[in-house]
C-alpha cells in the first residue's frame, strides 16, 4: 500500500476573542504587542493523504510552517510504501513532522481496524483529564470564565499571565467566585523574567489553589529552575517540544531531570515522541502532560491517543482548541465530560474531516 497523493489545505480558522481575553489586553496599556500576529491569525494546514488502497488519513500541521516546507514535506512522503515504514521514524521533514505522522498513523490504524492508542502500546485510560484554558484577563472577567468553566465540570484553568499582571486579585476573584478547590495553573512563558521576581509574587499567592508554575523564566537557565523548586511550595514545571525523532528538546529534559529542576513537564509534540519523552520523566519519578498550540480537531485527537497510552500522563493536558475556535474541522467532537476528554475507539484517530467546514475555512489547496 503506497501513498498516491496527498491534499494539503491552508486554513485559518478565528477565535471567538472573549473566550481567548479580555478586551482590556488586545488594545491600550494591558496589551500584548509580542503576539503579532495573533496565534489565531497564523495559518495551518489540513493533510489528505490518500492511499492506492484507498484508505485515507486525516492530519494537521503545527503553526507557522512556511508553503515551501509544505511542499518538500509532501512530495517526499508521496509513492512511500506504508507497510515498509518504521513508524518510529518517518520520512517526514522536521516542520511536518507532528501533521503528517498522525496522518500515517490514521493510515495504519485504519488498514489494521484500530485505534492510534494501540498502535502506541495500548491505552491506559478510556478519558484523558484536561484543563479550562485561557489568556490574560482582568480579575472580574476572569472570575466569569472560572464560573463557566466549572460549570462545564472541569476543576481548574490554565491561565496566560505576565509579571505586572494583578495575580494576587486575579486568585483572589476566582476563588471567590468558584471556591477554593477550584485550581489555577500559571503560564507566563517565561515572562516572570527572573527567580527574584518569581519568589516574590509566589510568596503572595501561597494561601491560593496554584496547581503549578509552567515556565515562569527562561528555560535556558535550568539553574534559576533548580533554585525556584528549593524556594517554593508550589511545583515548578517547563515545557518542551520534541516535534520529531530529530528534535533536541529530549536532551533539555535529560538536563533538568539530571539538574533536579522540575517537579513536572508539559510534552507538546507528535505521537511517538510524547511517548518516548514521557518514559523518560517516568523513569525519574515525574508526571506529565500533553501541551498544545490550541489546535484543531485532527491534532487534538492525536494528543489524546498519545495522552492515554502514556501512563504518567495524569496532570491536566491542554486539549483547549475546541473551547474558543470557531469550529474544529471535524464531524463529531471530541466528547468532554466531568474535566474529561474522551479517547475515540474507532480505527486510526478516530474523527473524520468535516468537508463542508474545510471548504469555508481554507485559503488555499494544494495538491501532490
Amino acid at each position: 500500500m503506497k501513498v498516491k497523493e496527498i491534499e494539503v489545505f491552508k486554513v485559518v480558522v478565528p477565535v471567538d476573542i472573549e473566550a481567548v481575553y479580555s478586551k482590556e489586553y488586545l488594545t491600550g496599556p494591558y496589551s500584548a504587542p509580542e503576539e503579532k500576529p495573533p496565534f489565531y491569525e497564523i495559518p495551518k494546514y489540513i493533510f489528505k493523504v490518500y492511499t492506492s488502497d484507498g484508505l485515507v488519513g486525516f492530519g494537521e500541521s503545527l503553526r507557522g510552517i512556511s508553503i515551501e516546507s509544505v511542499r518538500e514535506g509532501v512530495r517526499g512522503l508521496k509513492g512511500v510504501e506504508i507497510d515498509d515504514l518504521n513508524l518510529n521514524d518517518l520520512p517526514i521533514n522536521e516542520d511536518l513532522y507532528v501533521g503528517l505522522e498522525a496522518a500515517i498513523f490514521d493510515i495504519v490504524g485504519k488498514q489494521h481496524g484500530m485505534p492510534v492508542y494501540k498502535l502506541l502500546g495500548g491505552a491506559y485510560r478510556k478519558s484523558v483529564y484536561v484543563n479550562f484554558w485561557t489568556h490574560r484577563r482582568t480579575p472580574e472577567d476572569l472570575a466569569k470564565r472560572a464560573i463557566i468553566a466549572k460549570n462545564k465540570g472541569f476543576d481548574g484553568m490554565k491561565i496566560k499571565c505576565k509579571l505586572g499582571d494583578p495575580m494576587v486579585e486575579r486568585a483572589k476573584a476566582v476563588e471567590e467566585a468558584v471556591g477554593p478547590d477550584f485550581y489555577l495553573i500559571l503560564d507566563p512563558n517565561e515572562r516572570f523574567y527572573n527567580p527574584a521576581e518569581t519568589i516574590k509574587l509566589m510568596r503572595k499567592l501561597e494561601r491560593f489553589n496554584i496547581l503549578l508554575l509552567e515556565s515562569p523564566v527562561p528555560q535556558w537557565n535550568l539553574d534559576w529552575y533548580a533554585l525556584l523548586r528549593r524556594k517554593l511550595d508550589v511545583p515548578i514545571a517547563i515545557h518542551v517540544s520534541q516535534t520529531s525523532p530529530r528534535a533536541k528538546g529530549k536532551y533539555q529534559v535529560i538536563e533538568a531531570i539530571k539538574k533536579e529542576a522540575i517537579d513536572y513537564l508539559n510534552i507538546s509534540g507528535g505521537l511517538v515522541e510524547f511517548v518516548k519523552l514521557a518514559a523518560i520523566a517516568e523513569a525519574a519519578g515525574i508526571q506529565v502532560w500533553h501541551g498544545s498550540g490550541v489546535d484543531l480537531g485532527i491534532l487534538d485527537a492525536s494528543y489524546v491517543h498519545a495522552a492515554a497510552a502514556t501512563p504518567n500522563c495524569t496532570l491536566p493536558s491542554d486539549i483547549v482548541g475546541n473551547f474558543i475556535r470557531e469550529d474544529d474541522l471535524i464531524k463529531e467532537p471530541l466528547k468532554f465530560e466531568g474535566g474529561r476528554v474522551k479517547v475515540p475507539d474507532k480505527p486510526g484517530l478516530g474523527v473524520e474531516l468535516d468537508e463542508k467546514a474545510l471548504e469555508k475555512y481554507t485559503v488555499q489547496k494544494i495538491t501532490v
